[in-house]
């Protein structure tokens, strides 16, 4: 069965566990929600993740494929208490050091203020930028008590029967 990529379950409330969900497992099948470059864009679309210009397709598939790798092992060694590669550390900071964007002002839905961050470097960098620097910030930031709780909740939900398969 095929599975598009807006039916990755979104159960995460951070942006990095949320990629985690593109790979989940479905009794005990492995399932990728990003099969194809435009699985990808269709998911980053809807984060409201999108970069002027054209991306190499294959090149988006195989980068976002290696990004969400390195963060499930960053992620998963730190809920394992397990001290942090550099050579992961430096994989990461790739990604965040050709992320290049700057602070913006606007409106919410609410029509109230908010500070987003507007791409200013290559289309490739900027679709990936802020997957890495949210898999940064759930590094530093995480409560790492609460993704654990989460990767629990969505195992009782895989093993009881659940139709929407879950991961993180």
């Amino acid at each position: 069965m095929k599975y598009h990529a807006m039916q990755a379950p979104l159960v995460g409330d951070h942006l990095a566990l949320d990629m985690l969900n593109t790979e989940a497992r479905d009794d005990g099948a492995a399932i990728d929600f990003w099969t194809s470059a435009d699985d990808v864009l269709a998911w980053l679309s809807a984060q409201r993740i999108a970069a002027r210009g054209m991306v190499d397709k294959h090149e988006l598939l195989a980068q976002a494929h290696a990004l969400r790798t390195l963060a499930r092992r960053l992620i998963g060694r730190r809920q394992e208490g397990d001290a942090d590669r550099d050579a992961d550390i430096a994989s990461l900071n790739r990604y965040l050091h050709a992320a290049v964007s700057a602070p913006h002002l606007e409106r919410d839905d609410d029509g109230k203020l908010q500070l987003a961050r507007t791409a200013r470097g290559e289309a490739m960098a900027a679709l990936l930028g802020p997957l890495a620097e949210a898999v940064a910030q759930l590094l530093v930031e995480g409560d790492f008590a609460l993704v654990r709780q989460c990767a629990a909740i969505a195992t009782r939900r895989r093993s009881s029967g659940s139709a929407a398969p879950r991961n993180a």
